[in-house]
């Protein structure tokens, strides 16, 4: 889990066994057990300001040993996005459009909080808009649309952290998805993307095909026969795909 990987070892230390007295509270609660449960109340000492129920949030989602651990990572984090924490409703978009632990993906909330964190012109929330409407989910399909959310998405991350919207814009602008053919433009976000190392194998041997294919044909620059052959041999060790099989055999000769 990588939304906050920044802030866990921070927020664990300071919340933590506070964390574990909210839960020790809530069981004696749950159990009809008042007076236990007002104690461990008091000792908890529940946040009293948004970032700090931000923070509750993050220390729920990572405490695995707690019982319904991800249901009050979600009350925390829904009351500091309510509240208009920006933190917040940018996990939740990532929360509830990938689904996490035993919360399966709920693409309308996902929808809502990428609306609400769109407006801070936030990377994520863009990227997730972009994957709503490119996919047709909870919205109606609109290629066009989501091509341009996926451009806001790159234009808007820190560093370049969003490597799959690159992905994605190479194939839109191969393929003419959303916006008209482009090898160009394909060339540059096929190469921007294999440069972040995204760890996703199948979409780095996909984009390394491609260029060897743009290479092979000059599709968007000079033909270069020696890259073709690189791109492919690389496109089959990350995929083991057989379509590179005839253009590796067939560049071999040339280079």
């Amino acid at each position: 889990m990588g939304y906050f990987e920044d802030d866990k070892k921070r927020i664990e230390e300071q919340i933590g066994k506070t964390i574990k007295l909210f839960v020790e509270a809530q069981n004696y609660y749950d159990n009809g057990e008042y007076q236990q449960a007002a104690g461990k109340f008091r000792l908890a000492s529940l946040p009293q300001d948004v970032s700090t129920e931000y923070n509750w949030g993050v220390c729920f989602a990572h405490q695995k040993e707690i019982n319904d651990h991800m249901k009050w990572a979600l009350y925390f984090m829904e009351k500091a996005a309510s509240q208009g924490y920006q933190s917040a409703e940018s996990a939740l978009v990532g929360f509830y459009y990938g689904g996490i632990d035993d919360f399966e993906s709920d693409y309308e909330k996902a929808y809502v909080y990428a609306k609400k964190a769109a407006v801070h012109e936030n990377s994520t929330a863009y990227l997730v808009l972009a994957h709503l409407y490119y996919e047709g989910k909870f919205v109606e399909e609109n290629k066009e649309k989501a091509y341009e959310l996926y451009k806001k998405s790159v234009k808007c991350s820190v560093d370049n952290n969003q490597p799959f919207a690159y992905f994605r814009l190479g194939m839109m602008s191969y393929m003419g998805e959303g916006t008209e053919i482009d090898y160009y433009d394909a060339r540059e976000y096929f190469e921007k993307y294999i440069s972040k190392i995204p760890g996703y194998k199948l979409a780095e041997a996909t984009a390394r095909y491609y260029l060897g294919v743009m290479n092979l044909e000059g599709q968007g620059g000079k033909r270069n026969l020696q890259k073709a052959y690189e791109y492919f041999i690389k496109s089959k060790q990350d995929d083991k795909d057989n379509r590179c099989e005839y253009w590796i055999r067939n560049t071999s000769f040339s280079v």
